[in-house]
């Protein structure tokens, strides 16, 4: 029988399983907040090859907390129920944890916004310089086949 079922019966709650489930999860929130950070780093570095181990990283994190939160599922359908029945100590609890997590997410999203900003600057910057490079190399062109016309009109044998 879940904790769930229990507190329907009994009027009261374990929240164990809960603290457990929210525990896990901030901590996995809190390991994703230092990859984003490191992620950040290696944008404004340039580092692809470790940007993409760190994505790697960051989607085994998300894959585990996609599981946490079907863990608690349950309990959010429910915690309209659960919320009173809870003891002051793991209301306490219960209601540090959802703070946590909320705040570490906000900051997460926060971080990956700014990321997204960081990573079409970079696009825009090399597409502008790409296109410079284009118009270098035209110019270039145009002034070596302007020489090579002019050169074969030119005759300074007759002076």
């Amino acid at each position: 029988m879940s904790n769930v079922e229990d507190s329907r019966e009994q009027g009261t709650y374990d929240a164990g399983e809960l603290i457990s489930v929210l525990t896990e999860q901030r901590d996995f929130y809190g390991r994703l907040s230092g990859l984003a950070e490191y992620q950040r780093s290696l944008i404004a570095g340039g580092d692809t090859e470790r940007l993409l181990a760190v994505l790697g990283q960051r989607q085994k994190i998300v894959d585990r907390l996609v599981m946490l939160a079907d863990q608690l599922r349950p309990h959010q359908r429910s915690w309209q129920e659960i919320r009173p029945r809870l003891g002051e100590a793991d209301a306490r609890v219960v209601d540090e944890l959802v703070c946590e997590v909320n705040g570490l997410l906000s900051g997460i999203l926060a971080k990956d916004e700014g990321d997204v900003q960081l990573l079409a600057a970079r696009k825009t910057s090399t597409a502008t310089a790409l296109a410079g490079l284009k118009r270098d190399k035209e110019a270039g062109a145009a002034y070596a086949a302007m020489e090579s016309t002019c050169q074969s009109r030119v005759d300074w044998t007759d002076e």
